[in-house]
């Protein structure tokens, strides 16, 4: 039996705060403000962190990313590096096969 891993996104997230007696329509509110203090603070520059990790704003110096079409795109991205205990959460997820070998 394969093991897929499990949907994070929004609705997985809605879902969990419903768990702790929001509305839907609250939920996705409280999700919307957090991801959008989290782009605005990556756009400064800044590092958002989390429990198992951070995100951060890279430079890409890829031509490709100067332009698509007729669009000017920017030539920044959004880089997760994980920490020891999201590696570690992330290797017991996959099976644990990899956890035992580092040791």
């Amino acid at each position: 039996m394969d093991c897929k891993p499990r949907n994070l996104g929004r609705a997985y997230l809605v879902e969990e705060l419903r768990k702790h007696g929001l509305s839907k329509r609250r939920a996705v509110r409280i999700l919307n403000l957090i991801f959008a203090e989290m782009k605005k603070a990556l756009r400064r520059g800044r590092v958002v962190q989390f429990p198992f990790g951070s995100l951060k704003r890279v430079k890409k110096l890829s031509k490709e990313w100067l332009r698509v079409g007729d669009e000017q795109m920017s030539p920044y991205t959004v880089e997760h590096e994980l920490d020891e205990k999201g590696e570690r959460q992330l290797n017991e997820k996959a099976g644990g096969a990899q956890s035992g070998a580092s040791v």
